[in-house]
């Protein structure tokens, strides 16, 4: 399988394998809310296959390292780690060249504190006993050519989630992964990682009733959540607790799926989670 080769904040390299090999069978397979890919870069290869995101330069991003990987690769190697880099890629114009916009979004993802395109604070060490970030930054460089080579076959759509789920969970044969940025509360979380924000609850109540009536099987994950409770009652719950690092931060958080499928074994090895520091427990939602 296939790291992705940028940070994302929210993103589910830590969930990945684990959702990925639960995942009921399938022929098309919609990541609805793709940031950094994770989850499709982690799972083997469906008939078909649809990534989507809202956010423009995300998803050009993804393009240009689809149609470009030798020079996507080339300018991002070539970056350094620097602060003023880090200053410039807060500014993506419409007159940029597509090559630039992309190379701008890596810098964004892998040299930013939180892995977000948005204002943050530079990613750097201080402590001697620290990965330099150089050594970072040519890590995530080498995954760009393996997630391009994945990338062939599957096609890229920009448009809202809602639009999304309508249009693609007709089929029962699909699968939909839905990803959406995590539900603003205050003292939990602000907002404002995202350039493409879902900041009141009436847009997570309507993208969660088209997952509702969706005909293909859906999987939703985000933080725990009373809105998300109330309206999937019903559906199969897991709770996965996992540590959590963002910027300097250190913390323990629980990551909640949903779905109206069974996930098989992703709630079933409780004893096994010893290695990874994490363990999972599955319920159905009340009601």
């Amino acid at each position: 399988m296939v790291s992705s080769p940028v940070s994302y904040f929210g993103g589910k390299q830590f969930l990945a394998d684990r959702l990925t090999a639960a995942f009921p069978k399938h022929r098309h397979f919609i990541e609805v809310c793709g940031g950094s890919l994770a989850v499709l870069l982690a799972k083997p290869k469906s008939h078909m296959e649809t990534v989507n995101d809202l956010d423009g330069h995300l998803m050009t991003f993804w393009r240009v390292l689809r149609d470009h990987p030798t020079d996507l690769e080339r300018v991002c190697v070539l970056t350094p780690h620097s602060r003023s880099e880090r200053e410039l890629a807060y500014s993506i114009t419409d007159d940029l060249p597509e090559l630039e916009v992309a190379r701008r979004v890596f810098v964004a993802l892998t040299q930013g504190r939180t892995g977000s395109i948005t204002r943050t604070g530079w990613r750097h060490n201080v402590r001697p006993t620290s990965t330099p970030m150089p050594v970072v930054l040519q890590r995530y460089s080498q995954r760009l050519a393996p997630a391009a080579a994945r990338l062939q076959s599957v096609s890229l759509e920009c448009r809202p989630a809602i639009e999304v789920v309508r249009s693609y969970g007709k089929e029962r044969t699909s699968l939909l992964y839905v990803d959406p940025p995590y539900v603003v509360n205050p003292g939990e979380r602000r907002g404002g990682e995202y350039r493409v924000e879902m900041t009141n609850r009436d847009e997570h109540q309507e993208l969660l009733e088209a997952c509702l009536a969706a005909n293909a099987a859906v999987v939703v994950s985000g933080y725990p959540s009373g809105l998300y409770d109330d309206t999937l009652r019903g559906w199969y719950r897991y709770e996965i607790a996992a540590s959590t690092q963002q910027g300097i931060g250190h913390g323990q958080r629980t990551e909640v799926v949903w779905s109206n499928r069974v996930l098989a074994g992703l709630g079933d090895d409780v004893s096994e989670q010893n290695a990874d520091d994490r363990t999972v427990t599955q319920t159905r939602c009340d009601g």
